[in-house]
This record gives C-alpha cells, structure tokens and sequence, in this order.
C-alpha cells in the first residue's frame, strides 16, 4: 500500500536527506562528502545520543553511493548462525549492475558478545566487496576487537560548533517545513531547537504540536 507523503510523521518527512542536514561539525561532513566523492568510504562506526541522526547519515551514505544495501537490526534478538547466515548470503553475492554493497546494522550496541565476536571475521573476509556501518548509542558495548576495524563519528562530539550548529538547524527546519506548506511560530521552533539539541528526533516530534 503506497502512504502518502501527508501522513509521515514529522519525524519521517524532516529527517535529513542531504548531508549538510546532519547535525555535525563542519570538518567531519566534508571528510564524509570527500569519501562519497572517491566512491571510497571505509567501514563505520557511528555512535552517539538517540535521535542525533546516525540511521539517517547511513541512509543518506547508501542513497549517495547507489549501493545495494542490506539492514540489520541489533536490537532484535537472533542467534548468531540466523545472522551470520544472512549476512554471508548477503556479502558473498554479486551485485547484478556492479553497484557498491553496504551493510548496516543499526542498535549493534544490542548485538550479543557471540554475535559481534563473529563479525569480526566477516568483516575482514569481505573487506574487499563490502562496506559496513555499524550504528550505536552506547559504544562502549562493542567489544574493542569490533571497534577498532571501524572509522569512529561520534555525534554527540561537536566542539564548538554548538552554537553555528544551532543556528544551521534552525534556518533549515524553518525552510524544509515551508517546503511542505506548514505554518509555525519561528520563536517556538527557536526554543525548541534550543532546548532539545542536538536530539533531532525530539525537535521533530515536538514540531508535530506546533505547526499546522
């Protein structure tokens, strides 16, 4: 059944699709967009605070490149033979018109200490046909043997870009939500912005209340 884009959540409709949209310093996006422009990005791992916007940097990684992606959830329990399964039938495959391949596995937080002891060595025996992104909001679950096969982003790292970050955010919800012909207040998205930085998800969930 095809959902009509009016009745996404804001949540949905306001996630980031372009990459200047993701709240991160200015240093580690154009590290990001220099990767997308080679075609060469490296195994990733992306953590931090819930709702900061990792799933949708991994979306917006996948849609750039063109790739053949597949997406594993962490937090759904499953024994390790029915993941490794999968993501051996997954990586071992051709992709049909040459595109790149790209594993995510979101919440890998949740994977189990079996689950993510096996990883390690499909990682490293498709390293030559697959890229991983792994996402996480407790990175200190992972156990250091997966960690440091990754390039590290952390999203709650943003210097002192905070206030320049607010500010980008601030200028961009106010013009996606007139794209979608919704009116608000600019002082309460401003408040909202400010008080729920940089949790993206709530800043959209809170404009569910204010804008019509």
């Amino acid at each position: 059944m095809k959902i009509e884009t009016y009745s996404l959540l804001l949540t949905e409709r306001l996630r980031p699709t372009q990459l200047d949209q993701v709240i991160l310093p200015a240093s580690t996006l154009s590290t990001v967009d220099a990767w997308l422009n080679a075609g060469l990005v490296p195994n990733l791992l992306l953590f931090g605070s819930p709702g900061t916007g990792k799933s949708s940097l991994a979306r917006i990684i996948v849609k750039r490149l063109g790739a053949f992606a597949i997406r594993v959830n962490g937090s759904n329990k499953q024994d390790v033979k029915d993941v490794l399964k999968k993501l051996d039938a997954f990586c071992s495959s051709i992709a049909v018109t040459g595109e790149p391949k790209i594993c995510v596995i979101e919440e890998a937080d949740y994977l189990s200490k079996d689950v993510q002891a096996a990883l390690r060595t499909v990682t490293e025996d498709y390293s030559a046909l697959v890229r991983f992104i792994f996402t996480a909001n407790e990175v200190e679950r992972l156990i250091p043997a997966i960690q440091s096969r990754f390039v590290k982003i952390d999203f709650d790292d943003l210097g002192d870009e905070v206030e320049a970050l607010k500010s980008r955010l601030k200028e961009s919800l106010g013009v996606r939500l007139q794209e979608l012909g919704l009116s608000f207040q600019q002082s309460k998205l401003e408040a909202i912005v400010d008080r729920d930085f940089p949790d993206y998800r709530s800043i959209a969930n809170a404009l569910e209340l204010e804008v019509n």
